[in-house]
């Protein structure tokens, strides 16, 4: 949508962006009519038909679509060498890992640890649930399912398991570095 795009315009480096529009179709972003190029003069912005625009607008925004370069995934082992919590996500559907990510970031988590199980985090439907809160995180990945993920690293990492009949959040105190 309109205002993922913009942001991304304005924060990531051009060289990975690209931008598809509608052919007859402005490729304007905003209200000042301002072209996508233009945000970092380097970004390419290709015209596509109608027809094959429509296939690739997943979400009928009718908006101009970036194509985006995805991170590179660290190994879980490099996790060990970086302070602050990460939260693990073995979700399966992908508007929750999109839903998890977002809501992890609006309080201060910036790492992702993807199990085997996970959907990936910038399929479609997890970009769009996450509003862009993917872009500016950190993943690490591991080829492990979450439950032989905590039996292998439970010796070396707190873990802190969410449960409603655990302790009020409010009161507990938090380790520096701990996996969710």
């Amino acid at each position: 949508g309109k205002k993922i795009v913009i942001e991304l315009l304005k924060k990531m480096p051009s060289q990975d962006l690209m931008a598809f529009y509608e052919a007859g179709k402005s490729a304007d972003t905003d209200n000042e009519g301002q072209k996508i190029d233009s945000y970092k003069g380097t970004v390419n912005a290709l015209e596509f038909d109608s027809a094959l625009f429509k296939q690739l607008d997943l979400f009928g925004t009718h908006f101009p679509l970036l194509k985006v370069k995805v991170p590179e995934f660290l190994k879980f082992q490099e996790y060990k060498n970086t302070e602050g919590p990460a939260v693990v996500l073995p979700l399966q559907d992908p508007g929750n890992v999109g839903a998890a990510i977002r809501s992890a970031r609006a309080f201060g988590i910036k790492k992702f640890v993807i199990t085997k199980e996970s959907s990936h985090p910038f399929h479609p439907k997890s970009l769009r649930a996450s509003s862009g809160s993917v872009f500016g995180a950190q993943f690490f990945s591991t080829n492990m399912s979450l439950s032989d993920f905590i039996s292998e690293n439970s010796t070396e990492n707190d873990f802190i398991f969410l449960d409603s009949q655990g302790e009020s959040l409010r009161e507990f105190k938090f380790p520096k570095n701990f996996l969710l």
